[in-house]
């Protein structure tokens, strides 16, 4: 949708600058009409584009929560996952977590086999879930364990993909909490 309303900006522009070098149109009034197109053109596009951020696919809508055993875990901490998952190959676990500027996700992932992980915000995390070009705010690719610590720079919805790219499923203990 996004590039045929660009197309379409772009062709009522084409056309705007060949009647005024044909003489057809002033050039002032065709130089305005330009600069309205375009204004017109960027903020549909932008509108759209806020849109799409907002709108996260309903199948990725699962929020994965698990019963606190530890007492390592805080009492006054909210928590995001304590469980073991299997992670078919080629396919993925995410987590979904509101937090404001400040929160500090905290945790411990185990697997037994690599995995990769992707700390991101919703835009992204839409980009990811349609195989598009995204980008991570924190990550590890052949992740086996570790603590994750993450201090998130502003509200706003985040996801946590534990991601299997190998060959078989594996086994992910998660421990993770704000």
């Amino acid at each position: 949708m996004m590039k045929w309303i660009l197309a379409l900006g772009i062709l009522i522009i084409t056309a705007l600058i060949v009647l005024a070098l044909l003489n057809i149109l002033n050039y002032v009034v065709a130089g305005l009409l330009v600069t309205a197109t375009i204004g017109i053109v960027g903020w549909i596009l932008s509108y759209s584009s806020k849109q799409r951020e907002s709108s996260i696919p309903k199948e990725a809508k699962k929020i994965t929560k698990g019963v606190v055993e530890s007492e390592q875990i805080p009492q006054s901490k909210r928590i995001v996952a304590n469980e073991t998952v299997s992670i078919k190959k080629k396919e993925f676990q995410q987590y979904i977590v509101t937090m404001k500027r400040g929160d500090i996700l905290k945790g411990e992932i185990k697997a037994d086999g690599p995995i990769s992980i992707y700390f991101m915000d919703g835009l992204n995390f839409d980009r990811y879930f349609r195989d598009k070009g995204f980008e991570y705010e924190y990550g590890s690719e052949d992740f086996w364990e570790g603590s994750i610590e993450y201090s998130v720079p502003r509200k706003d919805e985040w996801f946590l993909i534990l991601e299997n790219e190998g060959k078989e499923s594996i086994k992910v203990k998660v421990y993770l909490y704000v």
